[in-house]
């Protein structure tokens, strides 16, 4: 029956939207063999890498490099800006080994973020050092990245007790990897989570069609 017809499709639109905010830890952006690098010991600030998208993107979980792949010591609260400066996402991994292993970083999911090709970010974290130890950080290394980005350089932050943006570069050959993050694999674009204008146009398509299996629908008595 019609009004049948209209209910599953609206069941199946509010699946995808939902679907579309879940989240997943996806496949690494980044490796890099530390073994061939230099390590940093951390002491209070900022510091991480830019990166420009290739082609568009899904960004699905942010990570810290966990050196031994037995846990981190510290927690790490991690960020992904634009050029402008805007914080586009922000997570804490946890201490321990809570967060899954994406390849050599701990990661938590985020809801999904779509980058934009031809564009420039970057990803960084607070780390610092305590009385209960620290977590190494490379750089100098050699690495590799997902096809979607190409890397453009080291960044860090003068000493600090808070979380922010790195901003200034440097001479680094490669670096400084402590946060990186995950992407979808295969996934189009269109399941990462939707403009308000999309849902707006969705939900005014299905009251559309609502209207117009409501006049198809015969009266009853």
């Amino acid at each position: 029956m019609p009004t049948l017809r209209l209910r599953q499709f609206a069941a199946a639109a509010v699946v995808t939207l939902v679907a579309g905010t879940a989240t997943a830890q996806g496949s690494p952006a980044l490796s890099f063999d530390p073994s061939a690098g230099l390590v940093a010991t951390p002491a209070g600030q900022n510091i991480g890498w830019r990166f420009n998208a290739l082609s568009s993107m899904t960004v699905v979980g942010l990570g810290w490099f966990d050196d031994a792949g037995d846990g981190l010591i510290l927690s790490h609260r991690i960020g992904l800006w634009n050029s402008f400066g805007t914080l586009l996402a922000t997570a804490t991994v946890s201490a321990g080994t809570a967060a899954p292993l994406v390849g050599q970083f701990r990661t938590v999911g985020i809801g999904p973020v779509v980058l934009a090709a031809g564009m420039d970010y970057t990803i960084g974290g607070y780390t610092t050092a305590t009385a209960a130890g620290h977590d190494p950080f490379y750089f100098n290394a050699p690495y590799t990245t997902d096809p979607s980005i190409a890397y453009t350089g080291a960044v860090f932050s003068n000493f600090t007790p808070s979380f922010g943006r790195p901003t200034q570069s440097s001479s680094a050959t490669s670096g400084f990897f402590g946060p990186s993050f995950s992407v979808a694999a295969n996934v189009p674009n269109v399941s990462a989570v939707p403009e308000p204008a999309t849902i707006a146009l969705v939900g005014g398509g299905m009251l559309v069609l609502g209207v117009g299996a409501r006049r198809r629908v015969p009266a009853r008595a």
